[in-house]
This record gives structure tokens, C-alpha cells and sequence, in this order.
């Protein structure tokens, strides 16, 4: 059974929707929790963010979209919960590639600075 990870963000979006948006984004999530990765529909390189190995889950009614990625390391899959919203004029794409290139941008620096304090052989 795949674990549910929230960039801070994330759980950011979710506590400001209204009563009936966090009902449907609680069972996608329970969905999320039983099915992981095997749900939702693959994006790519969206015309706003490039988001490729990223999926989404929507609802089409509330204009809701949950944007996720699996990362799977052994036995343990995790489900990263990347931005929550509204899809209006691709806004939720655009947080989405700006919260991913953060992240990449974050991995980035570790790298390099974890490279400048090992010891040379």
C-alpha cells in the first residue's frame, strides 16, 4: 500500500478549499492510498510546465486537479502530492512546474554542495 507524501504546498492548497472540494479530494486520496500509481492520467510536456512522470487525478464538476508522482525506492512506493487546485487557465500547471523546478532546483544544490565537502581520492 503506497504512502501519501504532501509538499507543504500542497497540504496548503487543501486546507483552503471549501467543504465539498475536500470531500472529493479526501476519497481521490483514499483512492490514491489503496490503487497508488496505477490511477490517474499521465501528463507529459504540458504547454505551460513540462510534467512529465507526473499524473493528475480531476474532477471535472468542481475543476479540481490533484497533481502527483510515484517514487518508488525498494518496496516502499510513495505517493508525492505535488499541487492541489483549480485547473482555470492552466494555473495548477503552472504552480505544478514551478513547485517540481523548486524541488530539482533544491536536489541541485544539494549535489553540488554535498560534492564540494567530500573528501578527493
Amino acid at each position: 500500500m503506497p504512502r501519501l507524501r504532501f509538499l507543504k504546498e500542497a497540504y496548503e492548497d487543501y486546507l483552503a478549499l471549501d467543504g465539498s472540494q475536500k470531500k472529493w479530494v479526501r476519497a481521490a486520496l483514499e483512492r490514491l492510498e489503496i490503487r497508488g500509481a496505477e490511477i490517474g492520467e499521465s501528463l507529459g510536456n504540458h504547454e505551460v510546465a513540462n510534467l512529465h512522470g507526473y499524473k493528475k487525478l480531476k474532477n471535472r464538476k468542481l475543476g479540481l486537479r490533484i497533481i502527483f508522482r510515484e517514487n518508488k525506492a525498494d518496496e516502499i512506493e510513495v505517493i508525492e502530492i505535488i499541487v492541489i487546485g483549480k485547473r482555470a487557465d492552466m494555473d495548477v500547471y503552472r504552480i505544478a512546474g514551478k513547485r517540481v523546478q523548486t524541488i530539482s532546483d533544491t536536489f541541485a544544490e544539494l549535489a553540488r554542495w554535498i560534492n564540494r565537502i567530500s573528501p578527493k581520492e
